[in-house]
């Protein structure tokens, strides 16, 4: 029994840094949606028509905007009866078309980090090592787009880092500038799964339980986004995680 708690606290950190990692590095996993959108799979009695109206607006909206973005998070994960939590902070944006993500970690028991640059119609994807109180980035390696979707899922250019075109379950209004939305979990993770098994390591893909989301916007200006999900990875013989994130959105400053 101690050989086994020891290994769960060796290896439980590291694999939740790279969960985290993928959590922020992937935060805007949204394919750009021009023309009409569909986001509803639902009935109208779980659906608020002016919370729809204003997702459509916030997505319409930063079509084709450039923006930067703040983010920070948390995974709360037991394994084997034992809790962790590791936060992590970074940022994302759109610039001139192209996208930027950054997202790194530090603890007493593991520092981890990962950036992306979108570069002649791939990207450039790059560790970072934690040296002399800071992270030095090794060389990018470049990905065709393809072969990014494929490792990674889509690249960051929208609110959220969910699949949201037929995924909505529940649209309600809390009040006005604020609204939440239940996500169909399988729908919504479509494309941001592949990057957990890429960076994870794991022979699955996770399996989702539940996605949702808080949306505070000013008019179609999205202002800030509060994320939640529960999903299950089979690293460590299993893990069931609990992660959350918050996005601050800033236009003028990028």
């Amino acid at each position: 029994m101690e050989k086994t708690v020891s290994f769960v606290k060796r290896i439980m950190p590291a694999a939740l840094v790279a969960l985290i990692l993928v959590a922020l590095a992937a935060f805007a996993f949204l394919p750009q949606v021009r023309g009409e959108r569909s986001f509803v799979t639902a009935s109208a009695a779980s659906i608020d028509k002016e919370a729809m109206q204003a997702l459509d607006g916030v997505c319409e909206y930063l079509d084709g905007r450039d923006f930067y973005v703040k983010t920070s998070g948390e995974i709360k994960a037991k394994a084997f009866g034992i809790p962790h939590t590791q936060k992590v902070s970074g940022h994302r944006g759109v610039k001139g078309g192209e996208f930027f993500e950054k997202a790194e970690s530090k603890s007493s028991l593991v520092k981890a980090a990962v950036k992306k640059t979108g570069k002649d119609g791939g990207v450039d994807v790059s560790k970072g090592e934690y040296k002399k109180k800071k992270f030095v980035y090794g060389k990018p390696k470049h990905l065709t787009g393809d072969e990014y979707l494929t490792k990674y899922g889509r690249p960051s250019t929208g609110l959220v880092r969910y699949e949201l075109d037929g995924a909505v379950l529940e649209a309600k209004k809390v009040k006005d500038g604020v609204y939440t939305y239940k996500l169909d979990a399988k729908r919504a993770t479509r494309y941001c799964k592949n990057e957990v098994k890429t960076l994870v390591g794991s022979k699955k893909h996770p399996d989702y339980k539940s996605v949702s989301f808080t949306l505070y916007c000013d008019g179609n200006r999205p202002v800030k986004v509060r994320s939640r999900e529960k999903f299950e990875t089979d690293i460590c013989g299993g893990i069931t995680c609990v992660a959350t994130y918050t996005e601050i959105f800033d236009f003028d400053n990028q």
